[in-house]
């Protein structure tokens, strides 16, 4: 009671026990193991997750908060709110306060609740699309182009043109508040190690085409001590070694310099 699925649960009953049984997971833990527990024994065990994550959003409709910051802070179990505690409603009818998980309309008529219930429900499902957009793509997407090209959709999202003055409020709120942020400095630096690492994939294949034209150019040189010989009287017992040791010299020293180069990856 008064938990809305932000809190761990200090103990839980199903309706056909009798006795109460303590754990500390959340309530969406809890649904989700039993859920995953009933798909795995369907499947006879083959199919069980190693490891799994997920966000949700609570939307609050209540004329009872007399301090909006101080019911924000009990109800998410913190001292101080993530994100500045901003009214984004752009009518007088209800006052609409977003925070990252959870949202909180208050003053609205309750024989009128349709209009802030149905703007609430959309304008959360736009918040929480945009911060699981992001998520997966800092987190979970491995295709350069496909991350760059996810990034630059979210950001176009916050400039769309001829969107109601309220869902435009929500999305310079989204924009400015720290996770948002935190998870765009995330995507930036991923982008930047993956160019990195693309770049030194590069260059690896450029080594291992340069080895190849190397010993070619080994070949192609034993090939002309004959004509050396036959030229310039130069005996080709002394010419090969001596051809030998100088590409075996410079190859360990351009191999040395490669290795330094690509060594971070």
């Amino acid at each position: 009671m008064g938990n809305y699925n932000l809190l761990a649960a200090s103990e839980y009953r199903y309706f056909s026990d009798e006795s109460l049984t303590p754990c500390k997971s959340k309530i969406s833990e809890i649904i989700y193991n039993n859920v995953s527990s009933f798909f795995s024994e369907m499947t006879g065990k083959k199919f069980v997750p190693e490891d799994y994550s997920f966000i949700h959003d609570t939307l609050v409709l209540s004329n009872e908060i007399d301090d909006v910051s101080d019911y924000f802070c009990k109800l998410i179990s913190t001292r101080e709110l993530p994100s500045p505690l901003v009214n984004i409603s752009t009518t007088e009818t209800y006052q609409y306060y977003p925070q990252d998980g959870v949202s909180v309309i208050t003053d609205y008529d309750p024989d009128d609740i349709d209009i802030p219930l149905y703007n609430g429900i959309m304008l959360e499902s736009i918040k929480l699309y945009m911060y699981l957009s992001q998520i997966i793509n800092a987190e979970t997407t491995e295709d350069m182009n496909k991350v760059i090209r996810n990034d630059l959709y979210l950001e176009n999202l916050f400039f769309a043109p001829h969107v109601p003055i309220e869902t435009c409020n929500l999305l310079s709120y989204i924009y400015n508040t720290k996770s948002y942020q935190h998870h765009k400095e995330a995507t930036k630096l991923k982008i930047t190690y993956m160019t990195a690492e693309n770049e030194s994939k590069r260059n690896r294949n450029a080594v291992l085409l340069n080895a190849l034209l190397y010993i070619v150019s080994l070949i192609g040189a034993i090939g002309t001590l004959e004509t050396l010989e036959c030229k310039f009287n130069i005996p080709f017992k002394y010419s090969f070694p001596a051809v030998l040791l100088a590409f075996l010299i410079f190859g360990v020293i351009w191999a040395i310099i490669e290795w330094r180069r690509n060594k971070r990856f």
